[in-house]
């Protein structure tokens, strides 16, 4: 959330400094990451054997 409010501030101050930072902090790198796993699984083929 303090990177969403970040990003927020600096588009309402017209401030583009605020909004790479807020892009950069670690909620912005856990939705990257996240992202890329998301995509990684998704491609995964399905592993059925043994589930009931």
């Amino acid at each position: 959330m303090p990177a969403v409010m970040a990003g927020a501030g600096g588009l309402a101050t017209h401030q583009p400094e605020l909004l790479i930072a807020a892009g950069t902090t670690i909620a912005g790198t856990s939705a990257v990451v996240a992202a890329l796993v998301g995509s990684r699984l998704r491609r995964r083929p399905a592993m059925t054997a043994g589930i009931r």
